[in-house]
């Protein structure tokens, strides 16, 4: 067994081995006894949202042994990992250990370990500590996805799901759809910005995610025609496929939708929305 331990005291964080070293040990990996890769983080050198990030090794020890995504724990992470979608030095060594709890963790909708570790992710405010990240913890990320595909099957509703695709999309470092995915939720897709005139407006939703969902522009009502299952490809096409799969009928729609092209309401020229972001 391993631990995560502040200063001279450790719990356990289902696998992780995060030790307090001093300032000249900060960020290393090396090989525990039983051959397990061990993570020496000096979190007083690292930051977060607060300062020093001298209090998360405890905290993410307390939400090791809290599944549940709505306890004050994870209110707490979130603020000081991701706050406002801004992600910090202190973010991206958490991952690993993220990614420990979420594969121990019961399977369940909403996992929070899961969702903190793509929200982190999809922040894109430190494209190089995530670059680094993505390759130094790449055999944990996978382990992620793995649960995140566990999850799909599982019986949820439209919204859920759609959270579901999200933490695909920003693991799989496709942050725009990632970004459509949270759209999908909402009742609009904001700034859509015309190839030609470079005027932007809004698309907003018609119908219940749990129905056939269509789009259409907020100025003159122009509605989105939808692509057909053969005109996608690349990420749409992979996560049509997987609301397909899994009886999401509303949410293949609205990929659809997203796979679709719109009439420009200010200069009247057509183009396809994914152009638009």
């Amino acid at each position: 067994m391993t631990y995560l331990f502040n200063t001279d005291r450790g719990q356990d964080l289902g696998g992780a081995l995060i030790v307090h070293k001093n300032r000249d040990h900060q960020g290393l990996s090396c090989t525990g006894a039983k051959g397990e890769n061990v993570i020496v983080t000096n979190w007083s050198e690292l930051h977060d949202c607060y300062g020093s990030a001298e209090q998360i090794p405890a905290l993410l020890a307390q939400a090791s042994n809290t599944p549940d995504a709505s306890a004050p724990i994870w209110d707490e992470l979130w603020g000081r990992l991701c706050h406002q979608g801004t992600a910090y030095e202190a973010s991206y060594a958490a991952l690993p250990i993220l990614a420990r709890m979420a594969a121990a963790m019961p399977l369940t909708i909403g996992q929070p370990a899961l969702l903190l570790a793509a929200g982190i992710l999809l922040s894109g405010s430190q494209p190089e500590l995530e670059a680094d990240a993505r390759r130094r913890y790449a055999s944990e990320l996978a382990a992620l996805r793995d649960v995140n595909e566990r999850l799909l099957a599982l019986d949820q509703n439209a919204t859920d799901f759609l959270y579901t695709l999200w933490a695909l999309a920003a693991l799989d470092g496709h942050w725009a759809w990632a970004a459509q995915m949270d759209s999908l939720v909402c009742d609009e897709i904001e700034g859509v910005e015309c190839p030609v005139c470079k005027d932007t407006f809004d698309l907003v939703r018609e119908g219940d995610l749990g129905e056939r969902v269509a789009f259409k522009d907020a100025i003159r009502g122009l509605a989105v025609t939808p692509a057909s299952e053969a005109d996608l490809d690349g990420v749409c096409a992979r996560l049509y496929a997987l609301a397909s799969e899994h009886g999401q009928a509303g949410v293949a729609a609205g990929l659809l939708a997203l796979g679709g092209t719109v009439t420009c309401p200010l200069c009247g020229a057509a183009f396809a929305v994914a152009h638009a972001w």
